[in-house]
């Protein structure tokens, strides 16, 4: 008997599918908006900039999926004196790390300051980087509270939150790029909006679910240091995404400048409508699998790993059929007549988010179990030499060298996702699903 009713599965990916469309379409909005008033030099700036933010993520050292697998197997079991045991431990933790995060950042910005090495584009004042740290911490909080939500499996209540505040933050965007325009102003804006929308969020969850903050904790010992290692681990996912987006937009805003930034930036914001999909089901799946894992339920995680990723590669490639043959419209619609495609750099980039997905997907199971850890090197060393090997070619092929690795990374990756999945699944299964992903790439290895 499954843990997690499909209904409940199925109300979580219907309201991430609903969230998600709120996230795509304020992005794809806001992109004309940006481009019109900005330009591309001013906005290509602005893409550099926010790629900051995600870093201080970082800063909870990968304790918060740790912790969230904790929370999960404690509210399976109705044990809520060692969920708030737990969570109590997290958040002192977490809140020293934040204070102490705050104080370097703030002695750094000041020092490197009075050296004038902030003095890029329109970070020309302290205040600026004052706020771009103050919104980068925030997204601690956004981490915790995700990862709560999670735990009682309740992912549709936290994505149909933050996506209200999306909508909002798109008004704000609008709004400000047509009065003023100034960059400090709208970044402030955003912070306001953020802190705003922690405080509801949190209260939104503790009003919801008062066991797990009220009440006596267990007398379980529970140690963040001995799970720090796991954690750290743990980290690598995050970190290796994060290099991996933001370090390809710094390589190409240094190498090529703030206009190639903005075409790069704009079609990837396109083609990631599919890794939104993927991100949907993920989440949907990750509750499922670990409980039942923890249950040693391993026909349940099968069948659900395999609904899943089936589900992920027709849906995905249905979308990426329908943005390929309507891509002439979609930009003209988009963006106007003005806008100069290229439809091979769109192809390639297409190619390899398809390719990122699968392993998006497959990387699930290896989360949501803590079995991460061999593959989470081997993803932060592979995207550290796709960096390097961006570095090297981008000057030579430009975008399209970029977008070629990108293929060769994710299938790359894909494969090895999928080899790792022997550990848990019948080798027959996991064969058949490799036997797939060869014949995809044979299809691929044609057109490039």
């Amino acid at each position: 008997m499954p843990l997690i009713s499909k209904n409940k599965f199925f109300s979580n990916s219907i309201f991430g599918v609903f969230g998600q469309l709120v996230t795509l379409t304020s992005q794809l909005l806001a992109v004309p908006f940006f481009i019109h008033y900005w330009g591309k030099e001013i906005y290509g700036e602005w893409i550099f900039f926010m790629t900051i933010p995600p870093y201080f993520s970082l800063l909870d050292l990968g304790m918060g999926n740790v912790i969230s697998n904790e929370l999960t197997q404690a509210a399976t079991n109705h044990t809520f004196g060692v969920y708030r045991k737990i969570l109590r431990k997290y958040f002192f933790w977490q809140l020293k790390i934040v204070l102490g995060a705050l104080l370097i950042f703030l002695i750094g910005i000041f020092f490197f300051s009075n050296l004038g090495l902030l003095q890029y584009g329109m970070s020309n004042s302290i205040n600026f980087w004052i706020l771009l740290g103050v919104y980068g911490l925030c997204t601690l909080g956004e981490t915790l509270a995700f990862y709560l939500f999670r735990s009682l499996n309740q992912s549709d209540v936290i994505q149909f939150l933050w996506n209200m505040l999306r909508l909002l933050e798109l008004v704000l965007i609008i709004s400000v790029l047509k009065s003023t325009g100034d960059a400090k102003l709208l970044l402030s804006a955003m912070l306001v909006l953020k802190l705003s929308g922690l405080i509801i969020i949190y209260t939104s969850f503790f009003v919801k679910n008062p066991e797990t903050l009220f009440g006596p904790t267990n007398n379980l010992e529970f140690s963040i240091q001995n799970n720090l290692v796991k954690g750290i681990q743990y980290s690598f996912f995050p970190a290796s995404n994060h290099l991996l987006n933001g370090g390809t937009i710094w390589i190409i805003n240094y190498s090529l400048g703030p206009a190639p930034t903005v075409i790069f930036s704009t079609l990837r914001t396109l083609v990631n409508l599919l890794r939104q999909i993927a991100e949907i089901i993920k989440q949907s799946l990750w509750p499922k699998i670990s409980a039942n894992f923890y249950l040693k339920n391993t026909g349940e995680m099968h069948k659900a790993f395999v609904s899943g990723y089936w589900l992920t590669v027709v849906i995905t490639l249905l979308f990426a059929s329908l943005i390929w043959f309507g891509e002439s419209y979609i930009f003209k619609f988009w963006l106007g007549r003005e806008w100069e495609t290229d439809s091979v750099l769109f192809l390639y980039l297409l190619f390899s988010t398809l390719f990122l997905v699968q392993w998006q997907i497959c990387s699930v199971v290896l989360e949501s179990t803590n079995k991460f850890d061999k593959f989470a090197k081997v993803q932060l060393i592979a995207h550290l030499s796709f960096l390097l090997l961006t570095f090297l070619v981008v000057r030579i092929w430009e975008l399209h060298g970029v977008a070629i690795l990108l293929v060769f990374l994710h299938f790359s990756l894909c494969m090895y996702a999928l080899n790792e999945l022997k550990n848990f699944f019948s080798i027959s299964s996991i064969s058949k699903l490799l036997s797939f992903h060869s014949f995809s790439w044979k299809i691929l290895f044609g057109k490039l």
